[in-house]
């Protein structure tokens, strides 16, 4: 699920498993926050939990270049 405004979108994930029927569920939840600094470059960083596991932290920030069009169109 993601919020877009003009330059900056904002958005969260959410994503739920079992492992093989056995143990306990897990999750992971983190927010995603990505600023258009110019065409295809984005600034983006996340942050947030990982499952289950050890040291579950998810933080990342970095730069996001990419080739080609911004947005696809879906045929109607």
């Amino acid at each position: 699920m993601a919020l877009e405004f003009n330059k900056l979108s904002i958005g969260y994930e959410s994503l739920f498993r079992y492992l093989d029927g056995k143990g306990s569920p897990q999750n992971r939840n983190v927010g995603i926050i990505n600023y258009k600094i110019a065409d295809n470059i984005y600034l983006n960083g996340a942050y947030g939990e990982n499952f289950d596991f050890p040291g579950k932290l998810v933080a990342l920030f970095g730069i996001n270049w990419g080739i080609g069009t911004e947005t696809i169109k879906l045929p109607k």
